[in-house]
């Protein structure tokens, strides 16, 4: 394998280890710009470490290109971090309680129409609001999966100049 390969390799795990370490961050906190950055300082050490894959194949290529080898150490030491903030697009906790209550709403509009009992309008009511809390509370949880993963994602993306910075160094 060529330096360029070797170092796509090296970067796609470096990039699913800190794919990793954002989606644990966010599990316990909401991620700032702060906490991506601290989670990517930590991550990019790897580079730096002999005894790790990527660190190692950064010295022995510093060994036969030492120029070029500081140069992407100072990239990797210097420049690489997260310069926006990424917030999440929408807030879905409304689903949790915005589903229940409209079928309560449907279901004690039926009620009344057909009946007019207060007791079978309170369970035309009632009913469809507890039947679907537990389906609306599973579906609030899958949107904040994908947004969680679209917020990381997007992270991610903005290292990508970074990687094209470092492989135009190996190219030329």
């Amino acid at each position: 394998m060529d330096n360029i390969q070797i170092f796509d390799e090296e970067w796609k795990r470096f990039g699913d280890k800190l794919r990793g370490k954002l989606m644990t961050g966010l599990s316990n906190r909401t991620l700032t710009l702060g906490y991506a950055n601290v989670f990517l300082k930590e991550e990019s050490l790897v580079w730096f470490d002999k005894y790790e894959r990527s660190g190692n194949w950064l010295t022995l290529f510093g060994n036969e290109n030492p120029e070029k080898a500081e140069i992407i150490v100072n990239i990797l030491k210097q420049d690489l971090g997260f310069n926006k903030e990424i917030k999440e697009e929408t807030n879905y906790k409304f689903i949790k309680y915005a589903i229940p209550a409209a079928a309560a709403v449907v279901g004690g509009g039926l009620a009344h129409e057909l009946s007019g009992k207060l007791l079978t309008q309170l369970m035309g009511a009632a009913v469809p609001a507890v039947v679907l809390y537990p389906v609306a509370t599973e579906l609030e949880k899958n949107y904040g999966k994908d947004g969680k993963k679209k917020l990381i994602e997007d992270y991610i993306l903005q290292l990508e100049k970074y990687r094209t910075s470092i492989r135009n160094v190996i190219l030329n």
